[in-house]
């Protein structure tokens, strides 16, 4: 709250933690949104840090990505203001149930809120491609992320490459390797093992070596 004692803050947020997730978890998400709302009005504003725990748990332990949808526009509206952890929350939530239109009208508007994207965000957004076979698109938000200065890490790289070898594109794969050594990312033996599985299913035995 705004005018708090010393040793207040923790426990009247501990209480909107706990009094939020007890309207989701019982299905009255518009009590909830309204309850929010009603705290910024007079002047009590939880941070962020624990609008995303409920936000979090909406997702996860509810899986209500609706209503968790709801909250971040509740938030846009009235605050606390949305950062990359809030995004990224939804972000996932709609990536796991394969919803990339929905993720990336969040990508766009968090971009648009002036929150850049960071690693993990791009991690998410171009793993969901990739599962559900969009691979060019995939592709050119790597190289979007890349492009931003977004150091991505061997994980993301290693599963671009097994999905390339998966769809049966080991030339792109390679590719995809090449590119991740001129980053200056250093391949793990999981890297090695999906390349070098890819090329000799294709009988590309003496390459495979060659990687190596």
């Amino acid at each position: 709250m705004e005018n708090r004692s010393k040793g207040e803050p923790k426990r009247c947020f501990d209480v909107y933690g706990f009094v939020m997730n007890g309207f989701f978890k019982n299905e009255e998400a518009s009590i909830g949104l309204e309850f929010h709302r009603k705290m910024i009005e007079r002047g009590s504003k939880p941070d962020i840090v624990y609008c995303n725990k409920v936000l979090k748990r909406i997702c996860c332990g509810y899986s209500c990505i609706e209503v968790a949808n709801k909250l971040l526009l509740l938030l846009l509206d009235v605050g606390p203001r949305p950062n990359v952890v809030t995004f990224t929350t939804l972000i996932n939530g709609y990536c796991k149930e394969q919803r990339l239109e929905e993720a990336f009208k969040l990508y766009v508007l968090m971009i648009g809120r002036g929150i850049e994207p960071d690693l993990i965000v791009y991690s998410i957004l171009i793993d969901g491609l990739f599962k559900v076979g969009k691979f060019e698109e995939g592709h050119q938000l790597l190289s979007t992320a890349l492009g931003k200065g977004v150091k991505l890490d061997v994980v993301i790289f290693s599963s671009i490459i097994d999905a390339c070898v998966r769809d049966g594109d080991v030339e792109r794969g390679v590719l995809v390797f090449k590119k991740m050594l001129k980053e200056g990312i250093c391949p793990t033996l999981v890297t090695y093992g999906i390349l070098v599985n890819g090329m000799c299913q294709i009988g590309r035995l003496l390459e495979a070596f060659g990687v190596l």
